[in-house]
């Protein structure tokens, strides 16, 4: 009996290894696989909301010198600009119907490329062009598309009896707001679509036959 209960001690003396070292490494789990990660992900998203918060109490020339501190001047005059109520609202709104339509779409579009028809292939290499494309990229054609004087869209529906002449689409706040929420959707909608395609693709086909026979609808 000591014997047997001599061996784990004996085992790791063989190896070096000591049992506390190996329980501290287990205990952090996949922390070492996923910090690289998390430091692209401090140093891309949270060090320039750092410096962004930073700049905003100091007083910096038009040549990009710092001329001392600001203080809260620079809130104090966003504050008290009249538009940064509408400014701030418009933002939630877009905001909302951004993620609605995005996750909505997706699903939708999930769905689709979960079954089997003809080229499906095809459509799923279509849906990438908008996420391989650069978001500036996206805005200038779209941009251009929407322009007044030289634009496809006005062209097009002009050309079809749609509207009677050239439209002004992103110098009326009427048109504008729509057409940056549906830009912003598109943009969008790639990459939420193959992350819930890609959750949809590992569920097992047992779980989808044992709904079937349990009566499960669509």
């Amino acid at each position: 009996m000591s014997l047997k209960t001599a061996e784990p001690g004996a085992d790791r003396a063989r190896r070096g290894t000591p049992a506390g070292r190996r329980s501290g490494l287990a205990r952090l789990g996949p922390l070492p696989w996923i910090a690289p990660a998390v430091l692209l992900i401090l140093l891309v998203v949270l060090w320039p909301v750092y410096e962004m918060v930073h700049t905003s109490f100091l007083r910096i020339s038009t040549t990009g010198f710092v001329r001392g501190s600001a203080g809260f001047d620079k809130y104090t005059k966003l504050f008290d600009e009249p538009d940064f109520v509408p400014v701030l609202g418009w933002t939630l709104v877009w905001t909302v119907v951004v993620v609605v339509l995005t996750m909505v779409l997706s699903l939708a579009l999930a769905q689709l490329f979960n079954q089997q028809f003809p080229g499906r292939r095809l459509t799923r290499w279509a849906l990438i062009a908008p996420w391989a494309a650069s978001v500036l990229m996206t805005a200038i054609g779209f941009k251009w598309m929407l322009d007044r004087t030289a634009g496809v869209l006005n062209t097009a529906l002009t050309d079809l009896g749609i509207i009677d002449g050239p439209q002004d689409w992103l110098g009326d706040p009427g048109s504008a707001k729509p057409w940056m929420v549906l830009v912003a959707v598109f943009v969008s909608l790639p990459f939420t679509t193959y992350t819930i395609l890609a959750g949809l693709q590992t569920v097992p086909a047992e779980v989808y036959e044992a709904a079937k026979v349990d009566g499960t609808g669509p």
